[in-house]
C-alpha cells in the first residue's frame, strides 16, 4: 500500500536530502501519468525533485499550505501545468521529517469540489501512514 521511496528519474543533481514517501494510490497515479501525459508527468517530477532538495521550506508559487483540514501542516505540490491541466499532489511532513504524497489528481475545471474531496483521503491516507510507518519503525 506504501511506498518507502520515489525517485525521480529526471534528478541528474545530488543526492536528496529529504526522503519522499508515496502511498500506493499516488504512485499508481504517477505511473498512469507517465504513459498518458509524458510532459506533465516531467513536470511533476521536476517538483517533486525540488521538494526533495529544498524540504519543508519550499514555498510559493511551488507549495501552498492547505486550509480545511485536521492535519495542521497539510500541503499541496502545484507543479507546472498546460492550459488544460492543473496538478496538484497533497502531502505532509511526517514526525520523521519525510514528505508523504498522499493524493494525486488534475482539479482543472473542479476547483473547489477537488479540494473537498482530497482533503478527506488524504487524511484518511495520513492515518493509515502513520499507523504503517510506527509499525516498520518498531520492528
Amino acid at each position: 500500500m506504501y511506498s518507502l521511496s520515489y525517485s525521480c528519474p529526471v534528478t541528474n543533481g545530488p543526492a536528496h536530502r529529504w526522503a519522499i514517501r508515496t502511498t500506493g494510490d499516488v504512485r499508481d497515479w504517477l505511473r498512469a501519468l507517465r504513459q498518458t501525459d509524458p510532459a506533465a508527468y516531467r513536470s511533476v517530477n521536476a517538483a517533486i525533485d525540488m521538494l526533495a532538495e529544498t524540504g519543508p521550506g519550499l514555498g510559493r508559487p511551488l507549495v501552498d499550505t492547505l486550509r480545511g483540514s485536521s492535519i495542521s501542516n497539510l500541503k499541496e505540490l502545484r507543479p507546472r501545468s498546460g492550459r488544460d491541466v492543473a496538478i496538484r499532489l497533497l502531502f505532509v511532513f511526517d514526525p520523521w521529517s519525510q514528505a508523504v504524497l498522499l493524493v494525486a489528481g488534475n482539479k482543472a475545471g473542479d476547483w473547489t469540489r477537488w479540494y473537498e474531496n482530497a482533503i478527506p483521503i488524504a487524511e484518511v491516507a495520513y492515518e493509515g501512514w502513520l499507523a504503517f510507518e510506527r509499525k516498520r519503525r518498531e520492528g
